[in-house]
């Protein structure tokens, strides 16, 4: 008897696989007949392992879900947690639409003057410093 679980297992086209394995050893019709039977609960079993694993994946991405919103609630819900940890999406929220208003701002209407030093003068600070040499 043939084992088929090895051929599932390598990947690839299972239904081909086993098709051309009936055609190269099977030299009766009752051996072809069996073959052919072990060959649809291969695949039956195969599929239900399909199904399986999908329904441990959603599983698992729902309990991850119901964690984060039970951390989140946890956080907003205790006392002892910041004002800055309670509203920090809001804060990003307003810091990045503020951006792209300003962006929108620059690009139609020009930047002034002076902002362009003083924004060069806060970059280089920010992000040009050394260290003090000694």
């Amino acid at each position: 008897m043939i084992d088929l679980k090895g051929i599932f297992k390598a990947g690839g086209s299972v239904v081909d696989s086993v098709k051309g394995l009936l055609d190269v050893v099977t030299t009766t019709k009752e051996e072809k007949q069996e073959l052919q039977n072990e060959e649809a609960k291969a695949e039956r079993e195969y599929l239900l392992e399909q199904k399986r694993l999908g329904i441990q994946e959603q599983e698992m991405y729902l309990t991850d879900a119901q964690s984060a919103r039970d951390n989140e609630t946890l956080r907003d819900t205790n006392i002892n947690s910041s004002w800055l940890s309670k509203n920090i999406h809001e804060i990003i929220a307003l810091a990045v639409f503020g951006a792209w208003i300003a962006s929108l701002f620059v690009a139609t209407i020009g930047a002034p003057e002076g902002i362009r030093e003083i924004v060069m003068l806060v970059g280089g600070y920010l992000f040009g410093r050394t260290k003090p040499q000694s």
